[in-house]
């Protein structure tokens, strides 16, 4: 195979020397109008690929000064050829190879982020194959360190660099040209999605073999032909609407409308019958579920982030966290607690949560402890309860992992009430007052309900408070007893 690299249109002639071998020799004549081209050379017989040296000569039909050739296993990708284009990335392996694709193709379109991903080849045991150390090589590049196999596993989710020419041969014959070839091409989004710069944008079916392009939707000849009858999954007059019901269960054929309108994960009824991609920072079935990070980041199926986490959440899927922190609102200077919810698969440890109270920015713990802990039915989440055992107002920090994640909440607490007419005594003896009060009202009165109780207090005037009888919130009297005669109370 040869490639030739020019700057502007040319026709030139091609032939395969070869000095002692039949030669199939392969006349062209190719008006180019891009700056490189590739055209694939096939031989009758055995020659040395790697030795470049009088095996291609190449004749323009007038020199140029900027035109090269160069020798390489690379396949060849036309553009504006003249008369009949040849198959895209079309080339031709030894008619004795030692190695042939397993799917009988030579070529795979997969999509950013696929996981699982393998080339799989097969050995032919054709004569003279050695059977000996298999090597694969990226774009005539180095030996792949690790593949060493029929099969070339991509051990990551597909990213944008995996897209070229994946080459296997034994150790000993590259130079036999009885290796295989196989191309990959990675869309620059996930599968089923499309649209410049964000991949937000959801495939529309195309048929006849057409593929979903990155920055239009659409790739193919005739894809846009439509057939008498949708295929499964799809919809609409043109049966280029895909249908999103749960379980991939087919949709009404002009509606769209699902089964029981149940709609598959991430999708849900916003408007009209028809299923629809989760809106903003939620995902999961029926779109109720927040990510943890900025929606834009956030996976509509998983909730997995790939950054940009929520101050709560700990970097970088943001799938650890604490969902949740609560407090119990008490009196003024009576004990509290607040209870710290921390998730993931699996949980933190008890000992990675961490309480704090807040002092203009300052974290400070005295008379905070952690009282205890438990796991709920599912084992993803953990809820620490922690004790303070002295002033509680203020704000409160639950910390994980240091200060990896937080999350802070201001503690309450309650105004007593207080009533705002004064009591009236009904009844009085030479040693006790009976006194009578409007029942507190939350529109007119002071404080925070609701009321428990009423308890009295009496003084001589200008002395101090003295508890008197305690009442239950449903009563509105109570008598004071063990009262000096002949004394102002």
């Amino acid at each position: 195979m040869v490639s030739i690299h020019g700057d502007r249109p040319f026709v030139f002639r091609l032939w395969r020397l070869l000095e002692y071998l039949a030669v199939l020799a392969t006349l062209c004549q190719i008006r180019v109008a891009s700056e490189r081209v590739h055209i694939t050379v096939i031989s009758g017989g055995f020659s040395d690929i790697e030795n470049a040296a009088s095996q291609m000569q190449c004749y323009r039909s007038s020199p140029s000064s900027s035109a090269s050739r160069d020798f390489g296993r690379t396949a060849p990708i036309p553009s504006d050829t003249w008369p009949e284009p040849p198959a895209a990335g079309s080339f031709a392996n030894s008619a004795r190879p030692c190695f042939e694709p397993e799917d009988e193709r030579f070529t795979r379109t997969v999509n950013v982020g696929d996981t699982g991903v393998i080339i799989q080849m097969i050995a032919t045991g054709s004569p003279g194959c050695p059977f000996g150390t298999i090597v694969w090589r990226k774009d005539g590049g180095a030996p792949v360190s690790g593949q060493t196999t029929t099969t070339f596993t991509f051990s990551n989710p597909i990213v944008a660099e995996d897209e070229g020419i994946y080459e296997i041969h034994y150790s000993n014959m590259r130079g036999q040209g009885r290796g295989a070839l196989y191309r990959i091409i990675a869309r620059d989004c996930p599968a089923g999605k499309w649209g410049p710069t964000d991949c937000t944008r959801i495939c529309d079916k195309c048929y006849n073999g057409g593929v979903c392009d990155d920055e239009t939707g659409r790739q193919g000849i005739n894809c846009e032909t439509v057939p008498d009858v949708c295929d499964v999954g799809y919809y609409g007059p043109d049966c280029t609407d895909k249908c999103h019901c749960l379980n991939d269960a087919p949709c009404d054929k002009i509606t769209g409308e699902c089964p029981n309108q149940l709609c598959a994960p991430y999708f849900n009824i916003y408007d009209g019958v028809n299923c629809q991609e989760c809106p903003g920072a939620f995902y999961g079935l029926g779109c109720v579920q927040p990510c943890h990070c900025d929606e834009s980041t956030c996976d509509k199926v998983s909730g997995i982030c790939t950054g940009q986490c929520l101050p709560n959440w700990v970097e970088r899927d943001c799938q650890t966290g604490i969902s949740s922190l609560t407090s119990i609102k008490v009196n003024p200077n009576q004990p509290s607690s607040l209870t710290c919810v921390v998730e993931g698969k699996p949980p933190p440890n008890e000992a990675d949560v961490s309480l704090y109270r807040l002092m203009d920015g300052v974290r400070g713990d005295s008379g905070i402890s952690r009282n205890q802990s438990s796991l709920d039915a599912s084992g993803e989440k953990l809820m620490v309860v922690f004790t303070i055992s002295q002033e509680t107002s203020g704000e409160y920090e639950c910390a994980l992992y240091g200060d990896q994640a937080s999350l802070s909440v201001d503690i309450m607490t309650y105004v007593l009430p207080v009533l705002e007419a004064a009591p009236t005594v009904t009844a009085s003896t030479s040693s006790s007052l009976t006194i009578e009060w409007m029942a507190w009202n939350e529109q007119t009165d002071i404080g925070d309900p609701p009321v428990t109780e009423y308890i009295t207090y009496y003084r001589i005037p200008g002395g101090n408070w003295n508890d008197g009888q305690m009442v239950a919130a449903s009563m509105t009297s109570a008598t004071l007893t063990g009262l000096d005669p002949d004394t102002d109370y």
